[in-house]
Order: structure tokens, then sequence, then C-alpha cells
């Protein structure tokens, strides 16, 4: 193991990162301060994240016998994985006519969320565990994740048609993959949430 190895392991704020060797897994915690949403500060740490793991794997002239193998995104948030998007700020952000940091904001989702789908084109798998609830953001989160695992019980969908927004960080084309065209733009105008159950059998 070298430095950059265990700058991947820094100390955050919103988010949570250690390492399972047994495993040799990643796992990334949601570790919202007040609510369970996207801050800004939470998303500055989650790319930070990936590009300590990015610069890691840089440092090697070898695939073989890496020690990290899996990358996980999971929340420490009890019944809740994520309820994505910081309304709050979209809406002050709005009211400012503030295009640049609203901007700012949707780039660094929509970053974070295509180097998770494409493993940061790296040897490695990403995962996202998904317990409780995962709505709009939340739901895109989980969906880059490779493969996504979710409870019976969780509760994952797409509310954004709701108050006169869309889900625009990804998801169309990160469900339409996995789901097909026709489900996918139900689940987006129709504004419904779904269990993992009936997400498993869609």
């Amino acid at each position: 193991m070298n430095r950059a190895f265990y700058k991947i392991f820094a100390d955050y704020q919103e988010t949570s990162v250690r390492y399972d060797a047994e495993h040799q897994a990643v796992w990334c915690y949601y570790k919202p301060g007040s609510n369970p949403y996207f801050s800004l500060k939470m998303l500055q740490e989650l790319r930070q994240t990936q590009q300590n793991i990015i610069d890691y794997f840089g440092t090697k002239k070898t695939d073989i016998n890496l020690p990290i193998r899996y990358v996980v995104l999971y929340s420490q948030v009890s019944g809740v994985f994520s309820l994505g998007g910081d309304l709050a700020l979209f809406s002050k952000l709005i009211k400012e006519k503030n295009r640049e940091q609203l901007l700012d904001y949707a780039k660094k989702c929509v970053d974070i969320c295509y180097l998770n789908s494409v493993n940061m084109h790296l040897p490695v798998t990403t995962i996202s565990m998904v317990e409780g609830l995962a709505l709009g953001g939340g739901f895109e989160s989980a969906l880059s994740g490779n493969i996504l695992v979710a409870s019976e019980d969780a509760e994952m969908g797409f509310p954004e048609i709701r108050f006169n927004l869309f889900p625009g960080m990804g998801a169309y084309s990160l469900l339409t993959r996995r789901s097909g065209r026709a489900i996918a733009e139900k689940m987006i105008l129709s504004g419904a949430t779904y269990s993992g159950k009936q997400l498993y059998e869609m």
C-alpha cells in the first residue's frame, strides 16, 4: 500500500470511506448532515473520492493483484439511501437567477454518475446497495452503479414531475438501459415509487 492508497480514505464531513480487505472493496457511505440529500459538500467529497481512486490506480504499472476490485455506495442513514437533489438550494439559486451555480451543481451530479457508470474507466465493479428510500437523484445515483442491489422493501422512483421538474442527471439513459424505453418513460412521467421487489420483476 502506498500513500495514494491511504489518501482514498480521507476524513470527510458528509461521506465516510472505509476499506474491506476481505472482499477488496472500498465502501463509500453517504453520511449527510441534517437532511439525506446531496449537498454541494457531499458532491465535492464523492467526486474527490472517485479522483483519489483513479489517482491510486494511476500509480500502478499493472492491474494485476491490486487491492481494489469493488467500489460500493451505501448510506449510513437508517431507512434512506438518498432523497436526491438539494431542493432548498435549487429554489434559492432559481430565485437569485444564479444560472452559473445551478449549472455547476448539475455538472457535479452528472460527472459523479458518469464515472460511477463506467467504473471510473478502471478494472473495478461499482455497486449500489439500496435500503429504504432512493428518490430522484438518489435513484439516479443508485442506477449509475454497474450493479444495483436493493432490499425487497426499498422504495425507488422519480417524483420530480410532481413539482414541475424532471430527473435530468442521467435518469432516462440509465433507466432505459436496464428496463427499456417504455418502462423508463412510465416511471419518469408518473412520479410513482416502486419497491425493490417490483423493480426486480420489471
